[in-house]
């Protein structure tokens, strides 16, 4: 139990409880009844905000979302304003990686989210791309982004390089040769550079 008073229920403090269970314990933690143990209050008292699970994953989604700046993307190069904000949209999710494997499985049916995919499509649009070729795009980003975070280097590669004998040896000397404590992030921004230069231009420049 909590020792310091009660908190005043609001969305936005269910959505910060709710989260922390993610953070802490993962999607399988995360049920009304933990929630409410974590706000020291009871299950029913949550009804009074929420109805559901689901509706909990929205307020978190909401939650994270709110620390990226959609104003990122008003950038009069779409190349930059897709760097840019793709930089801060990881930061935001990198975070809180629990959270972002869940919400990267789910629908887009929230505000922020809605709004993002909508203002990224006007951006691209309006530098010439089709609406068909300027979700293309947005929804790759979209993928780099939340690839880097759902699969980083750190949970795919557990061994010491020598651990992985001589069957695997170039994997093994490739392993050796990165440093593990920026690799995901040098990757993250490679790729993402790369996919963006590659796409040429709108007129196939």
């Amino acid at each position: 139990m909590n020792s310091g008073p009660r908190p005043v229920l609001s969305r936005t403090v269910i959505a910060e409880t709710a989260l922390a269970v993610l953070d802490e314990r993962g999607e399988e933690a995360l049920t009304l009844r933990e929630v409410a143990r974590g706000l020291d209050v009871k299950a029913s008292s949550l009804y009074n905000h929420v109805r559901s699970k689901s509706e909990i994953l929205d307020l978190v989604t909401e939650l994270i979302s709110s620390q990226v700046d959609l104003t990122l993307l008003h950038d009069q190069n779409w190349r930059e304003a897709l760097r840019g904000f793709a930089g801060v949209y990881r930061k935001a999710f990198l975070a809180h990686p629990n959270a972002a494997a869940v919400i990267a499985r789910r629908a887009v049916n929230t505000p922020s989210s809605l709004r993002y995919y909508s203002t990224a499509v006007e951006t691209l649009t309006k530098a010439g791309w089709s609406r068909a070729q300027a979700l293309e795009i947005v929804l790759a980003v979209d993928y780099i982004v939340m690839g880097s975070i759902i699969v980083p280097f750190s949970t795919g590669f557990v061994a010491a390089p020598h651990e992985y004998g001589p069957e695997y040896a170039p994997l093994a000397d490739a392993i050796a040769a990165v440093d593990p404590a920026t690799i995901d992030d040098q990757v993250f921004a490679s790729t993402l550079d790369r996919y963006l230069a590659g796409l040429g231009g709108p007129d196939g420049e």
